[in-house]
């Protein structure tokens, strides 16, 4: 079932660079771990064009966490 998107997520460009070095990070240890990273980022970037109403960072930059487990977490920043 397609869920409806209302709004349109744009990353910043160092959002961008984040994203790069976390693949380059993750594709150290295998491609299925680079993989599962990237398909959690598409997930988590499509829950923001459902539903943007998440803290803010500053300004007008929202934030979402996206955790692996416990020790490991990183965040989305997006505009």
């Amino acid at each position: 079932m397609d869920t409806k998107v209302y709004f349109k997520v744009k990353l910043l460009k160092f959002a961008k660079v984040d994203l790069r070095l976390a693949d380059d990070y993750f594709h150290q240890f295998s491609e299925k771990t680079a993989k599962d990273f990237f398909e959690e980022v598409m997930n988590h970037l499509h829950l923001l064009e459902i539903n943007p109403f998440f803290a803010f960072w500053f300004d007008d930059i929202r934030i979402l966490p996206i955790k692996r487990n416990v020790r490991e977490s990183c965040s989305l920043r997006v505009a």
